[in-house]
């Protein structure tokens, strides 16, 4: 992983996750316990893991809480704070890190789910075919919960469909919440304002480069914890 050593990494953990609230109680959703383990620091090590020295975690909702689970998790890279004065949602949330930001493409990952890809593939995919964007893209039959994605025979993305549309036909594609983009995009975020990346961001990527935004297909194991079924589900999926 040292080519790619110095890029980014965004982890998104300011949601409020109001569908975990039954569990969660107060705990922002990022660190509830997986078997006796805070979610974020099982995310954590598998980011680290492919050699990644540099992460910053998007806070949003009590922001303080993630100050005190890095006082009490090491890690070995580098892990700023990018704390919100007020909600801005998933793209808002990337435009407030921007004066943190120092590589010239970066990866972005939800703090709420697991997709146990090669990030070392994903990001040499993304030098190699010179990308505007990407997104790393699970095979599931249940696409009821995510965004959905169509691709073309190259894997170059033609459609992102976002869960809300169920009365649309849905692709067996879904999102796994893993992107990678070029610094670039912070051209096309408004600072200070309330904007969502999968609403108002990746619609108008895909206009400007639709033959620069990829579908990186991986099969890995993939689950988010962001409901009381798929939260129990992980206990088991990331024993």
């Amino acid at each position: 992983m040292k080519k790619y050593n110095d890029i980014d990494v965004l982890i998104l953990v300011g949601g409020l996750g109001t569908r975990l609230k039954s569990i969660s109680k107060s705990v922002p959703k990022p660190l509830v316990k997986i078997n006796d383990r805070p979610f974020l620091s099982i995310l954590l090590k598998h980011i680290t893991s492919f050699g990644f020295k540099r992460i910053i975690l998007c806070t949003g909702y009590k922001s303080n809480a993630f100050n005190k689970f890095l006082k009490k998790e090491k890690f070995e890279c580098e892990i700023l704070i990018s704390k919100e004065r007020e909600p801005l949602g998933t793209g808002g949330a990337i435009k407030n890190a921007e004066k943190l930001l120092r590589s010239k493409s970066f990866l972005v990952i939800n703090g709420d789910s697991f997709c146990d890809i090669n990030l070392e593939k994903f990001c040499l995919c993304f030098k190699t075919k010179k990308l505007f964007a990407q997104i790393a893209i699970f095979p599931s039959k249940k696409t009821k919960d995510f965004a959905t994605i169509q691709l073309d025979k190259d894997n170059y993305i033609v459609n992102y469909q976002e869960k809300i549309n169920l009365h649309e036909k849905r692709t067996s594609l879904i999102s796994t919440g893993v992107y990678q983009f070029s610094s670039r995009i912070m051209k096309f975020i408004e600072a200070d304002k309330y904007s969502s990346l999968e609403f108002d961001i990746l619609p108008n990527i895909m206009k400007h480069f639709e033959k620069n935004f990829y579908g990186f297909v991986t099969e890995g194991k993939f689950i988010d914890i962001g409901t009381p079924e798929s939260y129990e589900k992980s206990k088991t999926y990331l024993m």
